[in-house]
């Protein structure tokens, strides 16, 4: 991947989008860093050579897991908060540069939202276990829900014993 990537509409933006990545991720290493010293300069590093190698994804799955080792005893509540902003900026700024729609970042804005709202009201109301059981539970939900969606848009349709099972569902499910 090279730092000449994007997706943005308009001409001339794929620098201008992988240097807003950057320049998030290089507040991702000074807030490690000033959370955690040392360690959580490697570890913002790190995230960031993620970036680098596989895209956003898998910076913000390798980013929550390095969190564990900069942070192996407990994260405070405050740290936590300013390093999953920074995770939601890097998240926003390539829904931002995507070529799709602009209700697909308005989208994945309300799914955030609504995680943070729905996990953070249930942790401060019952304990954390609680909460663990909510998120994981939204998660397989909506898992699902995008599967469901992906069948509908790829009109995947189940084949059993020789014969499809074709039906008309309007295009919904």
């Amino acid at each position: 991947m090279s730092l000449e990537r994007g997706g943005g509409p308009g001409a001339g933006t794929e620098l201008t989008d992988a240097a807003v990545e950057l320049a998030i991720l290089g507040a991702l290493v000074v807030v490690l860093g000033v959370f955690a010293g040392i360690p959580g300069i490697v570890g913002g590093i790190l995230v960031a050579a993620f970036w680098y190698a596989f895209g956003v994804p898998f910076a913000l799955a390798g980013g929550h897991a390095v969190l564990v080792f900069v942070f192996p005893g407990a994260i405070d509540l405050t740290t936590l908060v300013v390093v999953e902003v920074v995770f939601a900026a890097l998240l926003l700024s390539s829904v931002l540069e995507s070529p799709d729609p602009p209700q697909f970042g308005a989208l994945t804005v309300g799914i955030l939202a609504g995680l943070v709202l729905l996990v953070g009201g249930t942790v401060v109301f019952f304990p954390v276990w609680v909460g663990a059981i909510v998120l994981l539970a939204v998660v397989a939900v909506l898992g699902y829900g995008i599967h469901r969606y992906e069948r509908a848009l790829w009109d995947v349709r189940d084949v059993a014993d020789g014969e499809t099972h074709e039906h008309d569902n309007g295009g919904i499910l």
